[in-house]
């Protein structure tokens, strides 16, 4: 969920959007023409809920094998496929003259990487999530 801007930065995801699609969703149920699924990371602490009329809320579950990445759906990865050189490092200057340097998950470097080395044994842990959307797409129509 959400969108890019002109300058490639994305707006409206994670999950302050998907709340907002839920309350959205719940409130007005004719917006929707087909069962809707709204996939939270592991970090949201939210639990799995069926709100009616064809409105499911679920989490992705935690690996806690991975201490790389704790959040998110890079965490359901293994940490053998998260390498140092899929970190980039950022420097934020004030006008004091402050300085903060971030080291940032290059997303697309690991989506790239893990596409091109990964083995299906690297996509265990998805085998939940992907339950848990078949537990539904098997008597609905989902989107």
């Amino acid at each position: 969920m959400g969108s890019k801007g002109e300058t490639g930065q994305a707006s409206n995801t994670g999950k302050e959007a998907l709340n907002k699609a839920t309350t959205l969703l719940k409130g007005n149920p004719y917006l929707k023409s087909r069962t809707v699924v709204l996939l939270f990371d592991n970090d949201t602490n939210k639990q799995d809920e069926d709100l009616g009329s064809e409105l499911y809320v679920r989490a992705m579950p935690t690996n806690a094998d991975n201490k790389i990445i704790q959040a998110g759906v890079e965490n359901l990865l293994p940490e053998r496929l998260i390498t140092e050189d899929m970190w980039t490092l950022r420097e934020i200057r004030k006008p004091n003259g402050d300085f903060h340097t971030f080291q940032s998950l290059d997303k697309t470097k690991l989506c790239n990487y893990v596409c091109e080395n990964g083995i299906s044994e690297d996509f265990a842990r998805f085998a939940a999530v992907l339950n848990k959307l078949e537990a539904l797409t098997t008597s609905n129509s989902v989107t």
